[in-house]
């Protein structure tokens, strides 16, 4: 069976083996691959390019511009003779600053997250006091973030969308995000969120639209963990209630039980599989060793393991709330937030 993606780097190959011999002569152009994974190597001195043919709706290209070994620089595009036209570039000689002038598709992802951190900083001088690292996901993948103290905000583009993704966190826990669509309006919001430190109810009346998290409310009156363990049992509640598994129903109805018990204030609730897991964990995750309750659910009771101070495990021929699960959970209550 023969993928697009080889039909892609084998048009690829034989237009850059044609173009880019008559630009820089001496240059070797090759090609490997199997499956969907296919690549072209261009390699001419101390200058290589290497080119990952990828199928999204049509062909990708993705480049990595090298100067030995050590990358410059990366550019996606679905454009062959733009492709063609930087690795010539590249290979001839040009400089990166030359690419990001002719190409822009070079670096783009990276020269647009500089670009916002820089309007931002000249529409608002205070965020120079705080600190902004652009961080390299993968690839040609990138993220900005922008901390002071508590607060940060998360900028970062999502597959192909034109504008980028905003998350603002407080306490590294998220409260609010959207598409940043008005670069003006996200500086002046990351200078109220991030300098002035707006108060969530604050900022949501200078922008009705924002949608706030529900643990925002909690993060403002000082009860941010208590508000983020509540979210955490909506998404669980979310997740029991859109799965495609037989006891469903009645886990749906331990889950009520333990929230009308108030656990969804005092643990976190979290999923494995089908497995509900319970703990004391600040942070969304486990980890190891970490003191939990584990639910394992079967079509006809459940099995229950608490890993603290050692593990103890029941089985009960129900799903349902009782006292020896009850005393589970207090035993897990009674461990540190970590």
């Amino acid at each position: 069976m023969k993928f697009p993606e080889e039909s892609y780097a084998r048009d690829l190959h034989h237009d850059l083996t044609k173009v880019i011999g008559s630009v820089v002569p001496g240059t070797t152009v090759g090609l490997a691959g199997a499956g969907v994974h296919w690549h072209c190597t261009i390699a001419h001195g101390a200058r290589q390019c290497l080119v990952h043919c990828f199928d999204s709706k049509g062909p990708e290209y993705l480049t990595a511009f090298e100067h030995e070994t050590e990358q410059r620089a990366m550019g996606r595009t679905s454009s062959r003779a733009d492709t063609i036209a930087a690795v010539s570039n590249w290979i001839a000689g040009h400089e990166v600053a030359q690419l990001h002038e002719r190409f822009v598709f070079v670096d783009q992802q990276k020269r647009s997250l500089e670009s916002i951190a820089a309007r931002a900083i000249r529409d608002f001088p205070e965020l120079t006091r705080t600190e902004h690292e652009l961080q390299n996901k993968a690839c040609d993948l990138y993220e900005l973030w922008i901390r002071h103290g508590d607060r940060s905000c998360r900028i970062y583009y999502y597959g192909k969308n034109a504008h980028p993704e905003a998350i603002f966190n407080w306490d590294e826990a998220r409260l609010f995000a959207f598409q940043a669509t008005d670069l003006g309006q996200l500086a002046l919001i990351l200078k109220l969120w991030i300098c002035d430190h707006a108060a969530p109810s604050k900022l949501q009346k200078v922008f009705p639209w924002i949608e706030m998290g529900k643990a925002a409310r909690y993060h403002e009156e000082g009860r941010g963990i208590e508000g983020e363990f509540i979210e955490s049992w909506d998404r669980i509640e979310t997740f029991y209630a859109e799965m495609n598994f037989p006891p469903a129903e009645a886990i749906q109805t331990l889950v009520a039980a333990l929230r009308k018990k108030g656990y969804d204030r005092s643990l976190r609730a979290g999923q494995s599989m089908y497995t509900l897991m319970l703990s004391r964990s600040r942070r969304h995750g486990l980890k190891q060793g970490q003191p939990h309750v584990a639910f394992h659910f079967r079509q006809t009771g459940m099995e229950i393991k608490i890993q603290a101070e050692g593990e103890t495990s029941i089985w009960l021929p129900v799903i349902e709330l009782t006292e020896d699960v009850a005393a589970l959970l207090k035993r897990l209550e009674a461990t540190p937030i970590d």
